[in-house]
C-alpha cells in the first residue's frame, strides 16, 4: 500500500504588502517583551529598531522585508514602489545576490571556458589576472554601472594596444554576462560600450619569388648548423650572409643546399594555407600523395601553459581537405619517405613537436633576414597562400574552403591581397576595353 504524498505547501504569491509601521503602541506587546521597547526623543515609548518596513514575497514565494529608520519614510515608499514594479515585471534581483563579489563570478566564468582551446583559455586567463581582476575583483557585481565600464575602458586606452583592450573588454563582458544569467543582476553594464578601432592588420603576404628566397635561405641556414667543419670560421658572418654576393636587384645570392625541415615547412605553409598549428600536428597518415594529392586536416596543435603543444581539433572544430599542387606533393613525398603513418610530418631539431613561437624566432626570423625580407610570422605564409591562389585565378569560394573559413567575406577581406602586377594587369585590361570603344 503506497503512502499518500504530503501535499505541498502553496507558494506565496510574489508581491509587496502595504508599508508597515513597526513603531505602533501596543500595551500587550510591551508587557510581553518589555526589553524590546524604549523611549524616543519625544518621550514616547516605542519598540526598538527601525520604524518602517517594506514587506514582500520574492519570486520564489519567500517572505522578506527591508527596514528603514524613523526619518526615512520617503526612502521606504520609494523602495516599496520599486519593488512593486520589479515583482510585477519579473525583473527583481535579490540584494544579497547582487552583493556577490566579481571575483566569485569570475571563477564561474573561467570554468565555462572548458570547451575552448588551451591557448584561448591561457590568453583569457592572463587578461583576467593582469588587467581585469586588479580593478574589478573586489567589487560587488550589482554595484557596477555602465559609466564605471566606460571610465575603465578610457583608462586602458592609453596604456595598451587596441587589440589587447578588445580582449580585456571581452573578458569583463563575459564575466558580467554570467552574473546576468545567474540572476545576480538584471543587465550587463558592459553592453553598448564603444571601443577604439583595432586598425588595419599588420599581416603581410609574399610574392612567389620571395617565398622561394625565404625557403632557400632556411635550407642554407640549416646546412650551416649541420656543418661540423666550421670550426675557426666566422659563424655569425655566415649566418647573417655578410660573405654572400648580391645580385643586380641587391638581394643576396643564396647557395643551393639540401631541403631542410624548415625549408619544406615554409614551402608547405605557403602552398597549402594551413595554420601553423595544423601543419605541426599533421601526421603522415593524413597526407594523400596519390594521383589527386591532398591534405586531410584532422588535428591541430594548441599552446598550453608553458608553451608545450597540445593536440586538439582545428580552429572552429572543423576538419577539412585541402588539395595541393603536384610540385608540393613531390616535395612532401621525398620529405616523408621512410616515416611511419603515425609520425609527424614536421618536427623540431630534436624530433619533438614544433613550438610555434620558437619556430617563428628560430627559423623564420633568421631566414627572413638572410633573404632581405621584413620580419614575418608563420601566419603571414597563410595570407601568402590566399593571395597567390587568388592571383592564379582560383575562385574565391575554393580559396575560402581550403583555408577553412566559415564566411567567404573573411577570405576576401582579410586573407586575399592584391599584388602590384595584378593591379597593373587589370588596369591594362580596362585601358584596352576603353580603346576598343573609340
Amino acid at each position: 500500500m503506497s503512502t499518500p504524498e504530503t501535499p505541498r505547501k502553496p507558494r506565496r504569491k510574489p508581491g509587496v504588502q502595504p508599508l508597515w509601521n513597526a513603531h505602533y503602541l501596543d500595551y500587550k506587546r510591551r508587557v510581553k517583551r518589555p526589553s524590546g521597547w524604549t523611549i524616543n526623543a519625544d518621550g514616547v515609548e516605542v519598540p526598538k529598531g527601525k520604524r518602517w518596513q517594506v514587506r514582500y514575497n520574492d519570486p520564489d514565494g519567500v517572505q522578506k522585508y527591508e527596514s528603514f529608520a524613523e526619518g526615512e519614510k520617503a526612502q521606504a515608499l520609494a523602495r516599496h514602489k520599486q519593488l512593486t514594479i520589479e515583482l510585477d515585471t519579473g525583473t527583481h534581483i535579490d540584494r544579497r545576490k547582487s552583493e556577490t563579489l566579481f571575483s566569485e563570478v569570475a571563477e564561474t566564468w573561467t570554468a565555462s571556458l572548458i570547451g575552448k582551446a588551451a591557448s584561448t583559455r591561457d590568453n583569457y586567463g592572463r587578461m583576467l589576472r593582469n588587467h581585469v581582476m586588479p580593478h574589478w575583483g573586489s567589487r560587488e557585481v550589482g554595484s557596477i554601472t555602465h559609466g564605471d565600464v566606460l571610465r575603465w575602458v578610457a583608462d586602458l586606452e592609453g596604456s595598451m594596444a587596441p587589440a589587447t583592450l578588445h580582449r580585456c573588454y571581452q573578458v569583463l563582458s563575459g564575466v558580467l554576462q554570467v552574473a546576468v544569467l545567474d540572476g545576480l543582476r538584471r543587465d550587463n553594464p558592459a553592453d553598448r560600450v564603444k571601443l577604439p578601432p583595432v586598425g588595419p592588420s599588420k599581416d603581410r603576404y609574399l610574392e612567389s619569388g620571395e617565398v622561394d628566397r625565404l625557403a632557400r635561405a632556411s635550407d642554407y641556414l640549416a646546412g650551416l648548423r649541420a656543418d661540423v667543419t666550421r670550426k675557426g670560421r666566422d659563424r655569425d658572418a655566415e649566418k647573417s650572409g655578410e660573405t654572400l654576393p648580391r645580385n643586380p636587384q641587391g638581394h643576396r645570392i643564396i647557395p643551393d643546399a639540401p631541403p631542410s625541415m624548415d625549408g619544406v615547412l615554409i614551402r608547405f605553409l605557403a602552398g597549402s594555407g594551413l595554420r601553423i598549428g595544423e601543419a605541426t600536428a599533421l601526421r603522415v597518415r593524413n597526407v594523400d600523395l596519390g594521383d589527386m594529392p591532398r591534405i586531410h586536416v584532422r588535428e591541430a596543435h594548441g599552446t598550453a601553459t608553458g608553451g608545450k603543444p597540445v593536440v586538439g581539433l582545428p580552429k572552429g572544430r572543423k576538419v577539412r581537405t585541402v588539395d595541393i599542387s603536384p610540385e608540393l606533393a613531390a616535395l612532401l613525398r621525398e620529405h616523408v619517405a621512410g616515416k611511419s603513418a603515425d609520425e609527424l610530418v614536421f618536427t623540431g631539431p630534436t624530433g619533438a613537436p614544433i613550438r610555434r613561437n620558437l619556430w617563428n624566432r628560430r627559423a623564420l626570423a633568421e631566414a627572413a633576414t638572410l633573404a632581405d625580407l621584413a620580419p614575418l610570422s608563420a601566419h603571414d605564409l597563410r595570407h601568402t597562400f590566399g593571395s597567390l591562389a587568388a592571383s592564379a585565378g582560383v575562385p574565391i569560394q575554393v580559396v575560402s574552403e581550403w583555408l577553412g573559413h566559415a564566411d567567404i567575406k573573411i577570405t576576401a577581406k582579410v586573407y586575399v591581397g592584391l599584388f602590384a602586377e595584378d593591379r597593373q594587369a587589370h588596369a591594362a585590361l580596362l585601358g584596352a576595353r576603353m580603346a576598343r570603344a573609340k
